[in-house]
């Protein structure tokens, strides 16, 4: 799936970062594709021994809409910024963006390391023209519904 400025739709996703691991990351994933089947393609981008059995016992993965690419190594909570950057080079975070950068994905999902996923999309992407900064849009769960 390609969108008009001729980007995929494919969304990227760094299924090794965050506190609840790849299995709550593959949970999500199957959630979504239950949801929503009309999702754009997914990469889950990690180690591909750990997600293959978790795929598996999810039961999506021979789904039509899922890929994996797999990465040997994993951004930490608390790893440094640049030092994360420079050493963690096949880093499942890192190659979910250089996938965008690439054009193979038109955008990333991450629950790992916030300042590295922003310094290394800053870095790896650039802003958009007359953007000076990345920001944030975080969704915060309420008791009814959610706030941006």
């Amino acid at each position: 799936m390609v969108n008009s400025a001729g980007r995929t739709g494919r969304i990227a996703v760094d299924a090794m970062g965050g506190d609840l691991g790849p299995a709550e990351v593959v949970e999500a994933v199957r959630l979504a594709f239950r949801e929503f089947p009309q999702l754009n393609p997914v990469t889950l981008v990690g180690d591909e021994a750990v997600l293959r059995p978790l795929l598996k016992r999810a039961r999506i993965a021979t789904h039509p809409k899922l890929a994996v690419v797999h990465a040997s190594q994993v951004i930490a909570m608390d790893d440094e910024v640049m030092q994360a950057i420079k050493r963690k080079r096949d880093s499942s975070m890192l190659r979910a963006i250089e996938l965008v950068r690439d054009g193979e994905a038109g955008g990333v999902v991450s629950t790992g390391n916030t300042k590295i996923l922003v310094a290394a999309g800053t870095l790896r992407l650039r802003t958009l023209e007359g953007i000076e900064r990345p920001s944030l849009a975080p969704v915060i769960p309420r008791d009814k519904g959610h706030s941006f």
